[in-house]
């Protein structure tokens, strides 16, 4: 087993869904996770939640549920999933909350995959 796949088993992640999508090609999730934690859409969802925009809000919310998803990396999937159906109810009692938290696992999973 390899160090990545060692690493996205421990974090939760769907490691047979990863390798099926990525054609068990681990060097192309490496770098497409590495473009990830390189992108500024969790920066931009942040600006739109502190300004109380919240259909950019969702929609970058909606964006990271899909790449999550496709990355596998459940933990923060499962987060990301919560936030979207309160910004799509429009209840925005729990939203920094929600934020906070998926910010939190972000960081988790970008100290795991990406600085290392």
């Amino acid at each position: 087993m390899s160090k990545l796949i060692k690493l996205l088993s421990e974090y939760g992640a769907d490691v047979p869904g990863i390798m099926e999508r990525f054609l068990n090609d681990e060097d192309l999730y490496n770098s497409c996770i590495h473009a990830f934690y390189e992108d500024n859409t969790f920066n931009d969802l942040g600006i739109s939640i502190e300004t109380a925009n919240y259909d950019d809000a969702f929609n970058y919310a909606h964006t990271l549920k899909g790449i999550t998803g496709n990355m596998g990396l459940v933990p923060l999937y499962n987060l990301i999933v919560i936030l979207v159906e309160s910004l799509r109810s429009r209840d925005s009692s729990q939203i920094n909350f929600q934020y906070k938290k998926i910010m939190d696992e972000y960081n988790k999973s970008k100290d795991l995959f990406y600085n290392k």
